[in-house]
């Protein structure tokens, strides 16, 4: 009786993991205007609006000699004086984006790549072209 058991459970486990193979996998419908996914061409670039606030995609340079928007493309370049050691590099790049942007410290969010050069940033209160053309002057 127990071999029986252990039997029919190995079947129930080989016919979920083979039907697991044939079945479609359910699409993610929620990849349209209202969420941050890059779907939609209005998504593309470095500033994106998203339900939470505005979210900036960054490349950061640590180490640099001063603060400084070097680029503007698929991500926005940008060098920082801190090492990054300790999170000193994000604390500078929130301060320096604060300056940039005029917003307070408490309206940054550093949201993805806090041990990565690769920074998602989210902007509270704030609309993109805003962000961009101060980006902008700041390179010019």
């Amino acid at each position: 009786m127990y071999c029986r058991n252990i039997t029919a459970v190995n079947a129930i486990r080989t016919f979920q993991t083979s039907a697991s193979l044939f079945m479609p996998k359910k699409k993610n419908s929620s990849l349209g205007s209202t969420s941050c996914g890059k779907a939609s061409p209005e998504n593309e670039g470095p500033v994106v609006e998203c339900k939470t606030g505005i979210k900036i995609h960054i490349i950061v340079k640590p180490g640099a000699k001063k603060n400084s928007v070097t680029d503007i493309g698929s991500e926005i370049n940008i060098q920082i004086t801190a090492p990054p050691v300790d999170g000193q590099a994000n604390q500078e790049l929130l301060k320096y984006l604060s300056k940039i942007l005029d917003v307070k410290k408490t309206q940054l969010n550093l949201e993805k790549g806090a041990k990565s050069r690769n920074k998602t940033i989210i902007v509270n209160d704030t609309c993109t072209e805003y962000i961009l053309q101060k980006f902008q002057d700041e390179i010019g």
